[in-house]
């Protein structure tokens, strides 16, 4: 007997494999392309974090009348993935009193770090980077038992911001959202700047 014509034909082993290419190739394409976006937005994420938390600082040396610090980790005792991660705001009620930390720890969404070394500006404007000094704008202090090693930017009672030895008009850093040896590095920063004068937080991005 003749087969029914409407019967269906199997897929020959060529079709499988050009469909499978295809199915391959489209892959190469959108994988790639996700995780960029996902990169985008954990920097993202951690620009508004970081903004928001210099912004608290400055907010709270006005109102309290009183110096804060926004610190960042520069190295947390036996605690290596906070290094450059985490961050706090501190205050001193007294040239005499010791800096209490007054928040609790944020920390950067996971594959975003502060970035030390951000070849973004002139050497001329170092002086403004809030990590680029390990000696003059740094302070320790001892949390649960361990030695925390801090960087950090003063508010003032009038709005203002400083750094000791800094030059310039603005506090910056740089969150990169990639090591900055790899090609991707230069498109996936950003960079937060705090005037000196007004204390007011800019955020900046490719």
């Amino acid at each position: 007997m003749r087969p029914p014509s409407h019967a269906r034909r199997a897929f020959t082993l060529v079709e499988l494999l050009a469909v499978l290419g295809i199915m391959l190739l489209m892959a190469g394409v959108v994988v790639p392309a996700m995780s960029s976006l996902s990169r985008a937005n954990e920097l993202s994420n951690a620009s508004r974090l970081v903004s928001n938390m210099l912004t608290i600082a400055r907010t709270e040396a006005v109102t309290k009348r009183m110096k804060m610090r926004f610190a960042v980790v520069r190295n947390w005792q036996d605690q290596p993935d906070a290094n450059f991660r985490k961050m706090s705001i501190w205050k001193q009620e007294s040239d005499q009193a010791d800096w209490v930390q007054i928040t609790k720890w944020e920390q950067v969404p996971q594959g975003v770090v502060f970035d030390t070394n951000p070849t973004l500006d002139s050497p001329a404007a170092l002086s403004g980077n809030l990590l680029s000094d390990t000696e003059a704008n740094a302070f320790s202090a001892t949390v649960n038992g361990k030695n925390v090693d801090l960087q950090y930017a003063e508010f003032y009672p009038n709005g203002s911001a400083s750094m000791p030895a800094m030059t310039g008009f603005d506090i910056w850093l740089v969150l990169s959202a990639t090591t900055p040896s790899t090609d991707e590095a230069s498109s996936n920063w950003a960079k937060i700047t705090t005037s000196a004068l007004t204390g007011r937080v800019k955020v900046e991005r490719p």
